[in-house]
Parts: structure tokens; sequence; C-alpha cells
């Protein structure tokens, strides 16, 4: 009786590490970002598809997950918002949340992607960069303007 207890944890563990293992196996890549000005002719900004309801923030946190029930996590994304003011995030031209200053937020289980957006509260300072779901990205919104 021993020996199959035995057995059964040592099969388990063998399952459980390679599990672990196969998850840890997506790369991630660390992106700081640049800032520019925010260009909108006659105040359109054609790297907004859709906005936040009523002009509300939803605030996102380093656990914060925009999924859907059940979902397993497909593709992640963590942005450091270092600078002074909170920052509205669009992934593909949609709204996603905000950021407040000096916080970190994530966003899990998006079933693809392929531009971040994210504008400073003022709207005058942007950030735009690339990614996809090969990686997980970790995006740092730099202080520097320009």
């Amino acid at each position: 009786m021993k020996n199959i207890i035995l057995t059964l944890l040592i099969i388990g563990t063998i399952l459980v590490s390679n599990n672990l293992f196969a998850q840890s196996g997506k790369c991630e890549r660390k992106v700081v970002a640049k800032s520019a000005l925010v260009v909108t002719p006659r105040g359109f900004n054609s790297k907004i598809k859709s906005d936040m309801k009523e002009g509300k923030r939803i605030f996102m946190g380093k656990t914060f997950l925009k999924k859907k029930a059940n979902a397993a996590p497909q593709c992640m994304i963590s942005i450091s918002n270092d600078i002074e003011q909170d920052v509205d995030v669009y992934i593909d031209g949609n709204y996603m949340g905000s950021i407040k200053s000096s916080s970190t937020g994530v966003i899990e289980s998006l079933a693809g992607y392929s531009e971040v957006y994210c504008v400073s509260a003022d709207k005058e300072t942007c950030w735009t960069e690339t990614g996809d779901c090969k990686c997980t990205y970790v995006f740092k919104l730099a202080k520097d303007s320009k």
C-alpha cells in the first residue's frame, strides 16, 4: 500500500512539474515605451475605436482580469505607469481600462491583439507599441516626453 501511495505521489509530482514548465515556456518581453504628443485633427483620435462608457474610468490593478468566465489565460499584457497622472489603455482601439499614476495594470485572456495605445488623462501624451500573443509583454511608460 505504501508503494502505491508513493508511486501516485511521484506521478502527481511529474505531471504538476510538466504543466508548470509548459506554462512558463512562453517568452516575456520588456519594452520601454517612448512618449509622443497626441495628434488629433479636429478632436478625433483615430487610435480610439470604442472609448470608456459615459466617460467613467475603470481602474486596473496588478490582478485585473479582462476575460470571459471560465476562460483560460491566452494572452497577457502588463503596463507600468511611471508618469504622474492616470493613463487610459486601448487594445486595438478598444478601451480596456485605466491605470493610476505610479501603478501597474494587467490585462489577461485576450484572444489576440496587435497594438497597445495609451493616452494620458489630459489627452496630451500618448504611447503606441505593437505586440502579439506569442510573448507576454511588459510595457513601461517612460516618464520623459519626446
